[in-house]
């Protein structure tokens, strides 16, 4: 009589996959791995202006010569301000296509301090400007007085704003300009009169 075969069915396709070489598995395996090279910023993208260049780190898994621009250039910027920036990895045998990413590096403007004087006038004729002083020194300044860049002349209160003006730096300060009224010499004539029935005047005069 003949043997009837009792394995199960699926061990025969079992023994086929088996029978794949290991080695050929994880060649296909390993050059999987490699077809992109991993590429990355090192945060933080967001800086504050000191007066120094701010250059952006990248990393990469890979041994392609690395490059980062700035808004196209190599050189990393200084200035307050928005930049593109690229980082790419040239091809290798391992990693054939390279890799590219961008970001945006942003260097916010520095804050500076800013001090008002010359807040105290008495009225004669002519315009009276508050001045102001900044940390760092030697920031440009616009000074508003009520919202009007021009200085005033009259007697009164005003509202004085000191505003930084600069491509790197920020900074504000507020104050009341108060010009006061100058005083009037007063003279009085015509005090020696002859009676005569009809009033008398006497005359004011002023300086």
């Amino acid at each position: 009589m003949k043997k009837q075969n009792t394995r199960p069915a699926h061990s025969t396709l079992l023994n086929r996959i088996a029978s794949v070489p290991l080695l050929t598995g994880l060649l296909l395996l390993a050059s999987s791995a490699f077809v992109h090279a991993a590429l990355s910023f090192v945060l933080p993208l967001t800086v504050v202006y000191d007066g120094t260049p701010k250059a952006v780190t990248a990393i990469t898994n890979t041994d392609g010569i690395l490059e980062v621009t700035y808004n196209g250039s190599l050189q990393p910027p200084t200035d307050a301000g928005t930049y593109q920036v690229v980082a790419r990895v040239s091809p290798t045998p391992d990693h054939p296509d390279g890799e590219r990413i961008e970001d945006t590096l942003v260097i916010q403007k520095a804050t500076a301090s800013v001090s008002l004087d010359g807040l105290s006038a008495i009225y004669d004729g002519s315009p009276k400007s508050a001045s102001a002083s900044t940390t760092p020194s030697g920031l440009s300044v616009t000074l508003t007085y009520n919202g009007s860049s021009t200085a005033p002349t009259n007697a009164g209160s005003y509202d004085v704003v000191a505003t930084v003006s600069d491509a790197n730096y920020t900074g504000t300060a507020n104050g009341t300009l108060s010009i006061g009224k100058a005083a009037a010499s007063v003279s009085v004539g015509d005090l020696s009169q002859t009676y005569d029935g009809a009033n008398r005047v006497v005359s004011i005069s002023t300086i």
